[in-house]
């Protein structure tokens, strides 16, 4: 639907007529990018899609009990991360810092999942070679989340102090 609508909107935004009544209702789908990459909210939501709902059918008999699931997540996050850093979509680098940001966590999350799945099942310190058990590895799983989120508070903190505009739009 969202791509339909861009689709039907798209000679009005091109032509700089944002004014028109589709192209200021699918403003949200297309504001935030460079004009070449108006479509960037659609793959958006396709991987989100995927991340969310699509993975649960893979395997739907013994998926929550295996790997496969967190490594196809693993694999189309990164996939994802790589075009992001490739296409620079957004039109403001800050958008783009926190897009990069966020799913590089969403890979460390995915790890993480790997390593205490692993660390239930297996011996955990002959696999992979840090942890004694389990619990020692959902600590550090723990700790290592803690860190990427004030990480990522402390970049959009430095990110707002640094430029005025985005303080109007943090205070907004």
């Amino acid at each position: 639907v969202y791509a339909e609508l861009l689709r039907r909107a798209l000679p009005d935004i091109r032509a700089g007529r944002s004014s028109l009544r589709l192209a200021q209702a699918t403003r949200f789908l297309w504001k935030d990018y460079l004009p070449g990459f108006l479509f960037w909210e659609v793959a958006d939501t396709a991987r989100k899609l995927l991340l969310t709902s699509a993975i649960l059918f893979v395997d739907t008999e013994a998926g929550s009990r295996k790997l496969l699931r967190l490594c196809l997540a693993i694999l189309v996050t990164t996939l994802y991360l790589s075009a992001l850093c490739l296409a620079r979509p957004y039109a403001m680098v800050t958008d783009l810092y926190l897009a990069c940001m966020s799913n590089a966590m969403l890979i460390c999350c995915f790890v993480s999942g790997v390593v205490i799945k692993v660390c239930e099942e297996h011996d955990c310190f002959g696999i992979i070679g840090l942890f004694g058990d389990a619990a020692t590895a959902i600590s550090v799983v723990a700790g290592v989340s803690v860190l990427m989120i004030v990480l990522v508070c402390v970049t959009i903190i430095r990110q707002g102090l640094s430029s005025a505009g985005m303080q109007q739009t943090i205070r907004l």
